[in-house]
């Protein structure tokens, strides 16, 4: 499994909620993680995330 997060106007303050999801999902044992600081398709958007998962 590996995460990609994009995320607009960066600061650590804003990226509690998000990394207090990934905990939630994968508890103890966390995915490899990717931050991107970018600028989204939208104005509107603030964050975007890619997941990948390999089954084999």
């Amino acid at each position: 499994m590996k995460l990609t997060a994009y995320v607009v106007d960066y600061d650590m303050a804003k990226l509690g909620v998000p990394i207090q999801a990934v905990i939630r999902m994968f508890g103890e044992t966390l995915p490899v993680e990717t931050l991107v600081l970018s600028k989204l398709a939208s104005d509107a958007m603030l964050f975007e995330v890619e997941a990948l998962h390999a089954i084999g």
